[in-house]
């Protein structure tokens, strides 16, 4: 059964306003329930299981941005937004102004409304000549403003994140039945 029934159903809601929330519910309960009789059941499940996948990240990424918005005052957050990338994310072409804004524009009209960000861009006065902001294909705001919340993510974990530390020596000192590779001896210098 999906794991995200209130979300789904309002979206069905929004999507089909004639039917309520409680209808989609139902309609919800009654497809899992019946959900073993499908002819294509597995694949449909694959599918479920990636669109819930999605569904969380879009959700994590939302809450992400929101939280780091609401550490600045009211309007602000476009002027003092902390965004430190390491140089070779700031070659991509992107300013440090261009980035609070779709930061906070995204933050404004939600994570995802990528046609509404980029229409954002063509009607604000403080980019009305950035060619290279104009020019950006919702695909390319997408995945600036993604990797830009990954980044917030990131920080947000400490310097650690969710990554686990490789070992010294773990896997590239194991053989394949798992057991240590001799250390090879030190070679002394040849003598003079």
């Amino acid at each position: 059964k999906g794991k995200n029934k209130d979300f789904i159903c309002k979206n069905l809601h929004e999507k089909f306003p004639e039917k309520s929330v409680e209808e989609a519910g139902e309609y919800y309960d009654l497809f899992f329930k019946r959900f073993d009789d499908l002819s294509q059941a597995a694949q449909i499940k694959k599918s479920i299981e990636k669109a819930e996948k999605q569904i969380l990240q879009y959700q994590e990424n939302t809450e992400t941005l929101t939280n780091k918005i609401a550490e600045y005052d009211e309007g602000a957050a476009i002027d003092m937004l902390d965004i430190t990338l390491k140089a070779q994310h700031r070659e991509k072409g992107f300013e440090m102004d261009e980035d609070r804004f779709l930061m906070c524009k995204t933050n404004e009209l939600g994570f995802g409304n990528w046609e509404d960000l980029r229409e954002a861009i063509h009607t604000d006065m403080d980019f009305e000549f950035d060619y290279f902001l104009k020019t950006r294909t919702t695909s390319d705001l997408s995945r600036r403003v993604t990797s830009l919340v990954r980044l917030l993510k990131s920080k947000s974990e400490g310097p650690m994140g969710n990554k686990k530390m490789k070992r010294k020596g773990s896997s590239s000192n194991l053989r394949q039945d798992g057991e240590n590779l001799p250390k090879r001896p030190k070679q002394s210098p040849p003598p003079s």
